[in-house]
């Protein structure tokens, strides 16, 4: 009982909270689709002068945890704002 409840709040804020516009979700997933079809046709490996190299793995993790702190920097944000 309670959950549901939690939830439908949780639900009412992300609601009266969201910075996106629904359209936008739809242009957000499909440009991540492209994205990752281009990931896998075109593999990433760069090799930085000659010291280490970049693969798909260390790009993941990169972004993985950039994506992370906008995240929470996002959250920050909002609830000092």
């Amino acid at each position: 009982m309670y959950t549901l409840d939690d939830d439908k709040k949780l639900n009412g804020l992300l609601r009266k909270n969201t910075l996106l516009a629904s359209r936008l979700d739809v242009c957000l997933e499909r440009s991540f689709e492209s994205f990752q079809l281009q990931l896998v046709r075109n593999p990433v490996k760069v090799n930085v002068m000659g010291m280490f190299s970049i693969t798909r793995s260390s790009v993941a993790a990169m972004l993985g945890s950039i994506l992370m702190y906008t995240i929470l920097l996002i959250q920050c944000d909002l609830e000092h704002y």
